[in-house]
C-alpha cells in the first residue's frame, strides 16, 4: 500500500481517529436519510464527510479509499441539487460503500495489506447516478488565460525568497486522461507527491477549489524544494492516469502565466477544517492518571486522619494548627482534582449509540418488519470504565427487540396497531447512576409460553412453574436457555443472550429489570453507577466487619426503635414514612458474628436503593462519610453477590464495599415488585407493593 513520502506515524494514527468519526457520522445520517428526516443541513454534513475523507485519503496516498469516497460524494452531491432522490435501493448502495470504506480504514488500521476490492462498491454508485440521470459532478473547466491578467507581486516575492535561501524553484504543469472519473483525485495526489519535496507556493486549481469540484484535467504549481529536477519528476510521475508531466525553471518568463498565491496547508489539518481547542490523550496514560488520583485520594485520607491524631495530642501547638490549615487546603485541592479527572474520563453514550440505527435498520429489513427507532438522550456522559462495557448487553437487547418483541406489519395490523413498530432507547441521569431504557410496542412477554420453555428444559418443575407469579415468571428470561422462540435465527432463540446481558450489568454493580405487558411491549431497564472508580461512600461496621456503602445507594441514615421492627410471614419488616420496607441484617445475611442489642433500644439503620427496591439495612454503628477507592477482590472473593469489592483506608483497614442492587435483588427481590406495569414512555416507577 502506497503512501505519502512524507506521511509520518502520528499523522496516520491522526487520519484514522478522525476518518473512524467521520464513518460513525455517515452510518448514522445515510439512515437517517432512508426515515425522512432530509434536510439541507443534514445533505451537506454528509457531503462534507464524504468530501474530507475522499481530501484526506488522497493526501496520505490512500487512493482505493479516495476514489470510494470520491463516488459517494458524487451520490451525495446529487441528492443536494434534488436530481436523485431517495429510496431504499440508494440506502443500500450507499451503506455497501460505506461498510467497503470501513473494511479499507480497517486494513489500514491493521497494518494489512488484504487488497480490499472497491470495484462492486464503484459499479452500484455509478448505477445509482445513471438511473437518476446525473453524471458525476467533475467540476467546472478552468480557464488558464485568467490567470494572465492576475497579478502576481505576492508570488514573485515568495519565489525570489526561496531563491535566495538556496531553493530550486520549479513550475510543474500537470495533463491528466480526460477518460479518467478520478482527476480530482488526481490533482490532489499530484499536489500531495510535490508538496513531500519542499514548499507549495501555490497551485491551480488551489486546494480549496479542487475540494469544492472545480478541479479541471490540468494543473499547474510552484514549488520550492532542494530536490533535483529529476527526483521530483519521478515522484509526481507515479500518479496514475498522468498524461503529460512538464517542469521547468523558466517561470519567470513573460510567456508564462504568473500564477496567484495560496496557502496549501498540511492534508490533515487542512481536511478538518476547524481550529480545535482540544487535545488527544491515549487511553492508558487517562487509565493511569485515574489510577494516581485513587492512590492521592487514599493517601489524602490517611493525612488527613494523622493531623486528626495530631490535633488531639497536642492541641494549641501552632505548628499543629498550621498543618491542619495545611492539610484542608491540600484535601481541598485533591478534591478539585479528582473531579476534573472524573470529568474528563465522561464520554457521551452517543459514542455507542451511533451505530445501533443501522444495525436496527438491516435487522428490520431482513426480518420483513417495519420499526422506527428512536433514541434519546445520547449526549447523557458516563464513565469510560462504564461506556467499554455496555455496548454488547444493548446490542442483545435490540437484536430481541426486533426479533421477538415487533411483529411482522400483517400481525400488527390484524390487531389493531400501527404495521411500523417503534423501538425506543433512552439515557438519562438519575442521582449518581445513569438508567439506559429499551423498549418496544411489540407483543410483549407471555408468562405462560416462558414457564413452559423452563419446564421443557428441566429448569424448573412443572409444580414451581404453576406457583409462580406472572412477574416471577417473566424474570426466568434472564436465565440461559430459556427461550421461547419457535425457530431459530440468525439474530436469536438460542436460549442465549439475556443471560449474558444481566451477567454482564451486575458485573459493573448494576442492575437490569424487565416489565411487560402483553400486546402492549416490554422494556428492560438497566441501572448502572456513573463510575467505576472513586466514590463517596457510607462506612459502616457489621459484625466486627467494616463495610462501605455507596453514599448514591443511601436514602437515609437514622437511629430506629427496635421495637418498630416487626415480622410478617417470618420476615422482619418496617414501617419507614408510610412505607412498608423488608429489614435486613448484614451479620445475618453474610454470617458474620451477631452482636448482643437490646430488643427495646435504637437499632443503627440505612434505608438504601437499588433499582425498584427499597430496604432497611440493620447495621451495628455508622463510621462516617468518605471518599474511596474501588479495588477488585480477586478469585478469591469475587463474583460473591452483594459484594462489589474492596477499598484500602486511610487508617491501613480494609473495608468491603455493598453492592446495594444485588444485594437488595438477591434478599427481597422475590417479595418486592413493581405495583404495576407502568407504560413504555414512562421512567421508572418508585411504587413498591408486598406480594408475598
Amino acid at each position: 500500500m502506497d503512501f505519502a513520502a512524507n506521511l509520518v506515524r502520528e499523522d496516520l494514527a491522526i487520519f484514522l481517529q478522525e476518518t473512524e468519526e467521520l464513518l460513525q457520522l455517515l452510518d448514522e445520517d445515510i439512515v437517517k436519510l432512508e426515515h425522512g428526516g432530509i434536510t439541507p443541513e443534514l445533505l451537506n454534513e454528509i457531503f462534507r464527510a464524504a468530501h474530507t475523507i475522499k481530501g484526506s485519503a488522497a493526501m496520505i496516498g490512500h487512493q482505493r479509499m479516495s476514489e470510494l469516497a470520491h463516488a459517494m460524494e458524487a451520490v451525495f452531491d446529487e441528492l443536494r441539487k434534488g436530481t436523485r432522490s431517495v429510496d431504499a435501493e440508494l440506502i443500500d448502495t450507499l451503506l455497501t460503500s460505506l461498510d467497503t470504506l470501513k473494511a479499507l480504514k480497517e486494513e489500514l488500521e491493521s497494518s494489512r495489506n488484504d487488497g480490499v476490492d472497491i470495484s462492486l462498491a464503484i459499479s452500484m454508485l455509478r448505477k445509482t447516478l445513471e438511473k437518476g440521470g446525473a453524471s458525476p459532478p467533475y467540476g467546472q473547466h478552468l480557464q488558464w488565460k485568467a490567470t494572465k491578467m492576475l497579478q502576481g507581486t505576492e508570488t514573485k516575492q515568495k519565489v525570489q525568497a526561496a531563491l535566495a535561501a538556496g531553493y530550486n524553484v520549479f513550475l510543474v504543469t500537470a495533463q491528466i486522461d480526460k477518460n479518467s472519473s478520478w482527476h480530482a483525485v488526481r490533482c490532489f495526489q499530484i499536489l500531495a507527491e510535490a508538496s513531500s519535496l519542499g514548499e507549495l507556493i501555490c497551485s491551480v486549481p488551489t486546494q480549496k477549489e479542487i475540494e469544492e469540484g472545480k478541479a479541471d484535467f490540468s494543473i499547474k504549481l510552484l514549488l520550492a524544494t532542494r530536490a533535483e529536477e529529476t527526483e521530483l519528476h519521478k515522484k509526481i510521475s507515479a500518479v496514475p492516469e498522468l498524461l503529460e508531466l512538464r517542469i521547468t525553471e523558466r517561470y519567470w518568463e513573460d510567456e508564462e502565466p504568473i500564477i496567484p498565491p495560496t496557502t496549501v496547508t498540511g492534508p490533515l489539518q487542512k481536511t478538518m477544517g476547524k481550529t480545535r481547542q482540544s487535545v488527544r490523550i491515549d487511553i492508558e496514560r487517562l487509565d493511569s492518571l485515574m489510577e494516581q488520583v485513587g492512590e492521592l485520594v487514599v493517601n489524602r485520607n490517611r493525612l488527613a486522619q494523622l493531623s486528626k491524631l495530631l490535633e488531639t495530642k497536642y492541641r494549641g501547638d501552632e505548628i499543629i494548627d498550621e498543618l491542619e490549615r495545611s492539610m484542608i487546603q491540600t484535601g481541598k485541592v485533591v478534591s478539585m482534582l479528582q473531579q476534573d479527572i472524573m470529568k474528563i474520563r465522561m464520554l457521551p453514550l452517543e459514542i455507542v449509540f451511533t451505530g445501533f440505527p443501522r444495525m436496527v435498520r438491516d435487522l428490520a429489513r431482513k426480518a420483513g418488519k417495519k420499526i422506527d427507532f428512536i433514541i434519546e438522550g445520547q449526549e447523557t456522559e458516563v464513565d469510560r470504565s462504564i461506556i467499554e462495557h455496555i455496548k454488547d448487553p444493548l446490542v442483545h437487547l435490540l437484536r430481541n427487540a426486533v426479533d421477538h418483541g415487533i411483529e411482522p406489519p400483517e400481525q400488527r395490523v390484524a390487531i389493531g396497531k400501527p404495521e411500523t413498530g417503534k423501538i425506543t432507547l433512552s439515557a438519562y441521569h438519575e442521582q449518581n447512576h445513569i438508567v439506559i431504557t429499551v423498549s418496544d410496542d411489540g407483543k410483549g412477554l407471555d408468562p405462560a409460553s416462558i414457564k413452559q420453555a423452563a419446564v421443557e428444559k428441566g429448569i424448573i418443575t412443572a409444580e414451581k412453574a404453576a406457583r409462580l407469579t406472572d412477574t416471577e415468571a417473566i424474570e426466568l428470561i434472564f436465565v440461559p436457555r430459556v427461550s421461547t422462540a419457535q425457530r431459530t435465527t440468525e439474530v436469536s432463540g438460542r436460549g442465549v443472550g439475556l443471560d449474558v446481558v444481566k451477567t454482564n450489568i451486575e458485573a459493573l454493580r448494576g442492575t437490569v429489570m424487565v416489565s411487560s405487558e402483553k400486546n402492549k411491549g416490554t422494556r428492560f431497564t438497566l441501572l448502572l453507577p456513573l463510575t467505576l472508580a472513586v466514590l463517596s461512600a457510607l462506612l459502616v461496621e457489621a459484625g466486627g466487619t467494616l463495610c462501605a456503602i455507596p453514599l448514591a445507594d443511601v436514602v437515609e441514615a437514622a437511629k430506629l426503635p427496635a421495637h418498630n421492627l416487626k415480622t410478617i410471614r417470618g420476615s422482619k419488616v418496617i414501617m419507614w414514612r408510610d412505607t412498608v420496607l423488608s429489614v435486613l441484617d448484614l451479620t445475618t445475611m453474610f454470617g458474620w458474628e451477631k452482636p448482643d442489642r437490646a430488643q427495646d433500644g435504637e437499632l443503627d439503620a440505612v434505608i438504601v436503593k437499588g433499582g425498584d427496591l427499597k430496604a432497611c439495612l440493620i447495621v451495628d454503628s455508622l463510621k462516617g462519610q468518605q471518599d474511596i477507592v474501588l479495588k477488585s477482590l480477586g478469585n478469591y472473593l469475587q463474583g460473591t453477590r452483594g459484594i462489589a469489592g474492596a477499598s484500602i483506608l486511610g487508617d491501613g483497614n480494609i473495608t468491603l464495599v455493598l453492592d446495594i442492587a444485588t444485594l437488595l435483588s438477591t434478599a427481597v427481590g422475590d417479595k418486592y415488585r413493581r405495583q404495576e406495569y407502568a407504560g413504555l414512555n414512562s421512567r421508572h416507577d418508585d411504587r413498591l407493593v408486598k406480594i408475598g
